[in-house]
């Protein structure tokens, strides 16, 4: 995992105008290419059932910090489900099967964090006849993503999505 100065790093960053404006702009790009594909979402909850779908979900650390600032923001102070959620996940981590098995940010079956989710998350559908270019396109954003790491000479840390969550709560 990370150390305490790679998330640091990631949380400057995401806090910074330019670093934000390059993700959305990437996320952008991401939306656009599946949109041009027609992948049907059925709004199933499916796609953040990790393990009862025996799928999982790979980020980098800058996406990550920038989720977390997103999900901060748009939370009212008002709103216990924030904090909920991250207190909710401060449990050990062995394995990826013994997380949780699904994302903390869904709600009644759907992404309460659709806006600012994860590129894996906006590549991703559960629609039969999808696979073959969901892996093209992933890697085409992914190779941008890691690219912008490089430009901001940033520490470059792949991970999966829950144990990384876990991990920067545990840093904050």
């Amino acid at each position: 995992m990370p150390s305490a100065r790679d998330w640091n790093e990631w949380k400057e960053a995401a806090a910074s105008p330019g670093v934000d404006a390059a993700l959305r702009t990437l996320y952008a790009g991401v939306e656009a290419a599946a949109h041009l594909r027609g992948p049907r979402c059925e709004a199933s909850g499916r796609c953040c059932k990790f393990n009862t779908h025996d799928h999982l979900l790979y980020v980098t650390g800058l996406e990550i910090a920038w989720f977390l600032r997103q999900a901060g923001e748009q939370k009212a102070a008002t709103e216990p489900g924030y904090e909920a959620q991250i207190q909710g996940l401060r449990l050990p981590v062995l394995s990826p099967r013994q997380l949780p098995d699904g994302c903390a940010w869904q709600v009644d079956g759907l992404c309460s964090a659709h806006g600012f989710r994860p590129l894996g998350c906006r590549v991703y559908f559960c629609e039969k006849g999808t696979e073959d270019w969901q892996q093209q396109t992933y890697e085409k954003f992914q190779t941008q993503l890691r690219a912008l790491h490089d430009l901001l000479g940033l520490p470059y840390g792949y991970m999966e999505w829950r144990g990384g969550i876990l991990d920067a709560a545990r840093m904050a």
